[in-house]
This record gives C-alpha cells, structure tokens and sequence, in this order.
C-alpha cells in the first residue's frame, strides 16, 4: 500500500486508534507516541512525493494533531 492510499483510507479515524495503523505500515516505528509515530511516518515517506501528496500527507498529520489537542 503508498502512503498516499493509506492516508485516504484512514483520514477519518480517531488519532488513538492510528497507531497500531501506522506502526502495521511502516515496521521502524516501534514508538509508543502518536506524535512521534506521525513525526516518523513523514520522515519515512515525504521523499518522491509530488507537491499534491506532499500536501496531503502535510494537512492528514496537521489535522491529527489539531485533532489530539
């Protein structure tokens, strides 16, 4: 699965439940924080991205943030 596909398949779950999502995509983050764990999954994937999925997977962890404040 791309991050891309990923991001539109769970953008409207809850911030707690996404961890377990993400760290099931993306098998380096082992950390037990979904600030982290987002912080991660950018750093993981922005690269080869046009500026459209940058943007989105930008506003998918932005808007979780803002979620869990």
């Amino acid at each position: 699965m791309h991050i891309i596909t990923l991001i539109r398949k769970y953008k409207t779950t809850p911030p707690e439940e996404l961890l377990p999502i993400i760290q099931n995509y993306d098998k380096t983050i082992t950390t037990k924080s979904i600030h982290v764990a987002l912080l991660a999954l950018f750093q993981n994937h922005f690269e080869g991205l046009n500026n459209r999925r940058l943007y989105e997977l930008m506003r998918f962890i932005n808007t979780t943030f803002e979620v869990m404040s």
